[in-house]
């Protein structure tokens, strides 16, 4: 036990060894006053979730404060929403220090949202490989897969051996690197192949690379959208995904951490539109704008409100008042069930969006779904207002209009999300409050149509 100590006393003297912030307490306003070797001790994760805790003013002395190379950790670790506000305000050339620390794409999602002029600035103090990298970088779409891989690319031949390819491997790659595929390509640098490390470790030494690669590679086209990198990763176990252009020449590679966060960018911007929202109105977007971009949802909305509103007021005859007092009841059940309906039917868009597409089973699933809950919702409400009110009449009216209002429904959130994705709409669109409005005015029109031909048929 005693040999313990003086070990990680050794590491935490090379820098070598970095302890998490364990204490959830701890004021991230205590930062300030560490020392630059305390501070660069700490786990840039656990350095990060604080540095979000401070002022921009204290966020910026803490940077100057940092090793470079340790201050891009951090800034790599931020939310997009919260690396803004703070690299905006640093000067060009402290922040160029610290790009240049930080892989080309990731230097590159940070500058692609300064304006040009600052842009340039902050370029000038780059190295010339690094300059030329980013710029390559910005020049496409920023959720494109050029937009989002890394340049940082070692070429493997095909006619080189196990063991020139470990030697290449150790000559050429830090501990620090992702290293699982070894990509290998021709003389005109095309995606001919890949290996992975654990097949070119079990291999003998003198095997060549072309008798153990996979000649069928998954990969991605540099302006294909990066939502297909999220798909075939997901599909194919993959924690990386190539990148070529039309030539078929490898040009760059999305790494884990790339994948992961594209597919969590993907989940929040679907979370965002089926709640009638834009993904760039976060906690940190400038109020005014924020709300300038909600603001059409809303008008929407009362466009469909005034509607409902007229409907009501064509349909308010004295001796079926009461109906009125059902209206909520019935457009909430339905509505519940449009959104259930809806929510699975975009999940499997989203899941197909780049195979054959959803399956027609699972289609007429969820519409066999929605009719048993239309049946079973409006049997449960006939029969307890029978029994509350003492009325069959009223009981067996309400509960047949319910189970059309369902149905209806349930048919308007299987068919819109597909017209949208038809028409290369993003099918999330389909259960914001737009598409939810336009069920609540057809709603209203099918229960009291309803209402009032039963209540006829049933004298």
């Amino acid at each position: 036990m005693s040999l313990k100590k003086p070990l990680i006393k050794d590491l935490l003297g090379q820098n070598r060894f970095r302890f998490r912030i364990l204490n959830e307490d701890f004021d991230a306003s205590k930062l300030i006053g560490l020392p630059e070797n305390e501070l660069a001790r700490m786990h840039p994760a656990d350095l990060a979730e604080k540095f979000e805790q401070l002022q921009t003013s204290e966020q910026i002395n803490l940077l100057k404060i940092l090793p470079e190379h340790y201050a891009g950790l951090v800034l790599s670790r931020l939310q997009e929403e919260n690396i803004l506000p703070v690299t905006r305000r640093m000067e060009a050339e402290h922040l160029s220090r610290i790009l240049s620390t930080m892989p080309a794409d990731e230097a590159a999602d940070i500058l692609g949202e300064f304006q040009e002029d600052r842009v340039d600035r902050i370029l000038a103090f780059l190295d010339e490989g690094l300059r030329n990298e980013t710029i390559e970088l910005l020049s496409h779409e920023k959720d494109s897969a050029g937009g989002v891989m890394g340049k940082e690319l070692v070429d493997f031949y095909s006619d080189l051996s196990v063991s020139q390819a470990l030697e290449i491997l150790r000559s050429k790659f830090d501990v620090s690197d992702f290293l699982t595929y070894l990509y290998v390509t021709n003389e005109n640098q095309e995606l001919i192949g890949v290996v992975t490390l654990k097949r070119l470790i079990l291999s003998a030494p003198d095997v060549i690379l072309e008798e153990i690669m996979l000649k069928d590679v998954v990969r991605v086209y540099l302006e294909e959208d990066q939502e297909k990198i999220a798909f075939l990763a997901t599909k194919y176990n993959l924690q990386a995904i190539p990148v070529v252009n039309r030539s078929e020449q490898l040009v760059g590679i999305v790494a884990p951490d790339d994948i992961s966060e594209i597919i969590e960018d993907e989940h929040e911007e679907d979370i965002y539109r089926m709640a009638g929202l834009h993904e760039e109105g976060g906690m940190q977007q400038n109020p005014l704008r924020a709300a300038l971009i909600r603001f059409p949802w809303l008008i929407a909305t009362v466009g469909g409100g005034l509607i409902a509103a007229q409907i009501i007021e064509w349909n308010q005859r004295i001796d079926f008042l009461w109906l009125l007092a059902f209206s909520p009841l019935i457009l909430g059940l339905a509505g519940n069930v449009a959104i259930q309906t809806s929510t699975v039917i975009i999940r499997n868009l989203s899941i197909h969006q780049f195979s054959s597409g959803p399956s027609p089973t699972g289609l007429f699933r969820e519409v066999q779904i929605g009719g048993i809950l239309a049946v079973l919702c409006g049997f449960t409400l006939a029969i307890l207002i029978t029994i509350m009110q003492g009325n069959g009449t009223k009981g067996i009216t309400l509960g047949l209009s319910l189970t059309a209002v369902i149905i209806l429904s349930n048919i308007c959130s299987v068919l819109i999300p597909l017209g949208f994705n038809r028409f290369q709409i993003d099918p999330a669109i389909a259960s914001g409050p737009l598409v939810t409005t336009f069920i609540d005015v057809c709603g209203l029109l099918v229960y009291f149509q309803c209402a009032y031909w039963l209540l006829k048929w049933l004298g």
